[in-house]
């Protein structure tokens, strides 16, 4: 995997490389176009742009002719840019962009397996979402991450697995419809369940009962570090709720004054309860001191995103 910002790239080299990550910036950016048709190696691509750039205004498209190309994500700074590449043989995708964008890749990318639909915050602020009509069939999904629930009233699902989801503080129970109609029309057998933002314990309480007996994952990943502590003892405590539950994951990308001794406390009711699942718990942080009764991962704040982002099915490579 080749990590590229603001190098000079020979043709061939570009040619032979099987997977890329480029950081785009206003010099690099159209030099891409001489590159089209000069990608039949390539199975991977990430592309950003630079904070200190802006997006370009036309399409990028050197990798719409990609016979190889798999994998492909692209996160913007600014404004949604078209990056055109063959959908129809990807297994993996993500990015950042309106329904509309979305919806048009989904109906066309039969074969995936993994998919991040992230609504972007500029075109979040302006969303409007149009009626569900004929959802959309993903038959071979296995894992799915939506920035907006709302994305669920389009699509239906066969095989799904594993399952991110991204809430804001102040839903309420109305904001869990389109999950309510999504599970009603597809056929999942879901096992693993992140919820990532700022959950209130009832919309976590709300969530895993509509999964009752499937999920033995949860992973709650917080990006509020005022809720971290609060949250690490509920609903998970009562060891009624999602008794199968055989991994709990908490974590939080910045730095945050977490109570322990509350973690703690709702494992031990946990493994205290008649047939007990629980096989490993998990907390990861940054800038915290451990205490000595308890496994953690302490990370700096940029390794604690990395092991956050891989529950929502980030893949390692980027």
């Amino acid at each position: 995997m080749f990590k590229i910002r603001d190098v000079p790239i020979s043709r061939g080299a570009f040619s032979a490389m099987g997977g890329i990550c480029l950081e785009l910036t206003a010099d690099l950016t159209p030099i891409l176009a001489s590159f089209r048709n000069r990608t039949s190696s390539l199975r991977r691509s990430w592309l950003q742009w630079s904070n200190e750039e802006g997006e370009a205004a036309e399409p990028i498209d050197c990798f719409e002719t990609t016979t190889s190309l798999l994998e492909v994500g692209v996160s913007y700074r600014h404004h949604y840019t078209p990056v055109p590449f063959p959908e129809h043989q990807l297994t993996w995708y993500n990015l950042e962009a309106s329904w509309e964008v979305h919806q048009g890749i989904l109906k066309l990318a039969q074969n995936l397996v993994n998919a991040h639909t992230f609504i972007g915050d500029n075109e979040a602020e302006t969303q409007v979402w149009p009626d569900p009509m004929e959802a959309i069939d993903l038959l071979h999904f296995r894992c799915l991450f939506v920035s907006d629930i709302g994305v669920l009233n389009y699509i239906r699902v066969g095989a799904l697995e594993e399952m991110a989801v991204y809430v804001e503080q102040d839903y309420d129970l109305s904001a869990l419809l389109p999950l309510d109609s999504f599970i009603a029309r597809s056929s999942t057998n879901l096992r693993s369940l992140c919820v990532e933002g700022k959950p209130t314990t009832h919309m976590l309480t709300e969530l895993l009962q509509r999964f009752p007996g499937t999920i033995t994952d949860l992973a709650i990943s917080i990006d509020d570090p005022d809720e971290h502590s609060r949250l690490s003892c509920h609903p998970t405590r009562n060891a009624t709720i999602s008794p199968q539950l055989s991994r709990i994951l908490f974590g939080c990308e910045a730095k945050s004054q977490f109570d322990y001794h509350l973690y703690l406390e709702m494992l031990r009711s946990r493994l205290k309860a008649e047939s007990c699942a629980l096989r490993v718990a998990m907390l990861v942080t940054a800038g915290w001191s451990p205490s000595s009764e308890l496994d953690v991962l302490v990370t700096g704040e940029a390794d604690a995103a990395d092991v956050l982002a891989h529950w929502t099915f980030r893949p390692l490579w980027i």
